[in-house]
């Protein structure tokens, strides 16, 4: 698909002639717009940083977890139960009980 683009020129030949007053205003307009996009980009990064923690963490601590309950039966103790919970409050607690 071939398109053609046409660029506009503007002609500025008189100038753009604002007051100082008016490019503060400008300024601040473009700098809240800005402002608000880097807050959304960073909850973006925030929520995708934390469901990829949220997940490796979880991995990791099972692993984890799998590795003590081996060494505890290699060592001779009876493991009566184990598990790795995740609780309300998204945080994951360990339990062995040997």
């Amino acid at each position: 698909m071939n398109q053609e683009f046409q660029y506009y020129q503007m002609d500025l030949s008189a100038g753009l002639r604002l007051s100082f007053d008016q490019l503060e205003i400008l300024r601040g307009k473009c700098l809240e717009k800005l402002n608000l996009e880097f807050e959304h980009l960073g909850e973006i990064t925030r929520a995708i940083i934390h469901k990829a923690l949220k997940r490796k963490i979880f991995d990791t601590w099972q692993q984890a977890f799998d590795i003590i309950k081996g060494w505890a039966k290699y060592k001779g103790f009876k493991v009566k139960y184990d598990r790795v919970e995740r609780n309300p409050m998204e945080l994951f607690a360990n339990v062995l009980v040997l």
